[in-house]
């Protein structure tokens, strides 16, 4: 993802807008679905973990 630069953004708030990576560790279980439902969806796990979180953290 590439952000547009103006003249007025600092390199520190570009930085605080990108990408954060993050590990997590889920039960046996939640990971089997989560890959079963990823295969089925055509996305990475990955994406769709960053996909769900965003929506449950929308509510």
């Amino acid at each position: 993802m590439i952000y547009p630069v103006s003249t007025t953004t600092s390199r520190f708030e570009l930085m605080q807008r990108s990408p954060m990576r993050l590990s997590v560790t889920v039960p046996y279980r939640l990971y089997q679905m989560l890959h079963e439902r990823s295969d089925l969806e055509g996305r990475s796990m990955s994406n769709l973990a960053a996909y769900m979180l965003e929506q449950g953290l929308s509510r």
